[in-house]
């Protein structure tokens, strides 16, 4: 009678991790993607890490990209009105 007692003890062992299983995974899946949604939402690094901001690219005279792409095009069409439509006054000349 004995090993029927053991068996029951380890069928009974195994049935119960089988049902703790899916939680488990559940768990761990939770943990790999980034924890509870709270710490998901605050933007930040999965670790709390402050994420350093974008450099800003300046000029010399301290124009942004976008100041300086202006004013090349403002000169252009001023330098370019009624010469040949090629080189640098490509697409400037009218």
């Amino acid at each position: 009678m004995q090993p029927i007692n053991r068996r029951l003890a380890a069928g009974t062992l195994f049935l119960s991790l089988l049902g703790a299983l899916p939680a488990a995974q559940a768990e761990s899946t939770r943990r790999k993607k980034g924890g509870t949604k709270a710490a998901s939402r605050s933007g930040a690094g999965s670790r709390g890490v402050r994420l350093k901001p974008s450099p800003r690219t300046t000029y010399a005279n301290g124009d942004t990209p976008a100041e300086r792409q202006r004013n090349e095009d403002a000169r252009l069409r001023r330098e370019c009105h009624g010469r040949p439509n090629s080189g640098a006054c490509l697409g400037y000349a009218q």
